[in-house]
């Protein structure tokens, strides 16, 4: 397919790469795998590199692994603990410079040119990792061809791409308010709950979004957004707040709230959902 979009893609990767294959920071969401299917859509080798830690799931490891596999992606899965760095471990408004730095530093120690997959929409939200990238000179492909994540799905639809309506599930680290000191124990705790959560909503629907989050109140919150609302009966609703009652790595009950939008929580708070280049 011709496509105005795809061909500055192709154009960027050829002047930044060449015939070298192109190496992509994989996480296995939908941004780096639609930059990873897109290179190789467009006639380039691709490398991919998967940093697995607390700050994401074992099954998001597990999904990218797998991804990668059946696509028949070279991986190397590295493992980085970015609670090792004060600013993440205490979560600090710039938690996401500091963990980007920090796991983007690590990656640079086995290429000399990478992408991450950063999207132009991306661009107009605060994201401080941004900064982190771009002081490492971390490429980012999408951005450049400035294809934004509705052109993202829409183009991997036409292209091929599996999954291509995949739900963002950003790290596990964004579950925690400001200013607050997050264990490794939190973290597996918030992820199985959310594994629980995740059977159960699919007795209605896979593609139901959802976050939960410690809020600093005696429960923790499980944030839907509120266009799902009908279709989430009372009892179902009822089934999600008891998920929590059998971890006993938490103390706190769980409660549904429905939220006009479901990203970018701490920072609407704070009044912080702003570009990151402000």
């Amino acid at each position: 397919m011709f496509n105005p979009k795809l061909e500055r893609l192709r154009d960027f990767l050829s002047e930044q790469f060449g015939e070298k294959p192109v190496n992509i920071a994989f996480s296995g969401g939908l941004d780096s795998r639609f930059l990873a299917y897109a290179s190789t859509y467009l006639g380039f080798k691709v490398r991919l590199f998967h940093i697995s830690g607390p700050h994401l799931s074992l099954q998001e490891t597990k999904d990218a692994e797998k991804w990668a596999k059946n696509h028949n992606f070279p991986l190397e899965i590295l493992v980085q603990n970015p609670l090792q760095i004060p600013e993440v471990k205490f979560n600090s408004r710039t938690r996401c410079f500091h963990c980007k730095k920090g796991l983007f530093s690590f990656l640079l120690t086995r290429v000399n040119k990478l992408c991450d997959g950063t999207n132009h929409s991306d661009l107009e939200c605060y994201r401080p990792g941004i900064r982190a990238l771009k002081e490492l000179n971390v490429l980012s492909p999408l951005a450049e061809a400035e294809l934004s994540k509705a052109e993202i799905r829409a183009i991997g639809k036409e292209i091929g791409l599996d999954d291509f309506n995949q739900i963002s599930k950003p790290c596990l680290l964004t579950r925690f308010p400001y200013n607050f000191e997050i264990t490794k124990e939190q973290i597996n705790s918030i992820e199985k709950i959310e594994q629980r959560i995740q059977k159960i909503l699919g007795e209605v629907s896979t593609a139901t979004p959802f976050r939960v989050r410690e809020i600093g109140e005696p429960y923790l919150a499980v944030h839907i957004p509120e266009s799902h609302k009908a279709s989430l009966p009372d009892s179902l609703i009822k089934k999600i707040e008891q998920a929590g009652s059998v971890d006993s790595a938490s103390e706190k009950a769980l409660k549904v709230l429905f939220l006009p939008a479901l990203s970018g929580y701490f920072d609407h708070l704070d009044g912080f959902s702003k570009k990151a280049s402000e």
